[in-house]
């Protein structure tokens, strides 16, 4: 991955980059590939897919190639809609409490605050 920061200079060189072929991508990259290629005049298409690529520093082929085809679906087809998604579903993994911590928690009531109250201080005013 040394090499992506180069190629986001020199996106041209993309196609040649042999350490890329090695990487054995899923087919939805080459997909998202062409889809930032037709969307963006230029060089800038490239330029967006290698920024994808970067994110394969800290995650996964298969957690960035399911946010690449959730993309697809939602329609939002850049860098930024890919990163959220990866985002998103760092955070939701919740895992389950072991019930018997549950248990030892007590339960806890807050009763709605009387909006009344409030009013009286708009009066002193």
């Amino acid at each position: 991955m040394h090499y992506l920061p180069i190629l986001s200079q020199k996106s041209r060189a993309l196609d040649q980059a042999k350490p890329l072929q090695d990487l054995n991508l899923p087919k939805e990259f080459e997909k998202l590939r062409n889809a930032l290629e037709n969307k963006y005049e230029g060089s800038k298409g490239k330029r967006e897919y290698i920024k994808i690529l970067k994110l394969l520093g800290h995650h996964s082929q298969d957690d960035i190639k399911s946010a690449i085809t959730e993309s697809f679906k939602i329609g939002v087809i850049n860098v930024d809609s890919i990163k959220q998604i990866l985002h998103h579903k760092k955070d939701v993994k919740i895992e389950s409490l072991n019930k018997e911590i549950l248990a030892d928690i007590p339960v806890i009531t807050v009763h709605a605050p009387s909006l009344g109250q409030y009013n009286s201080f708009l009066k002193n005013n």
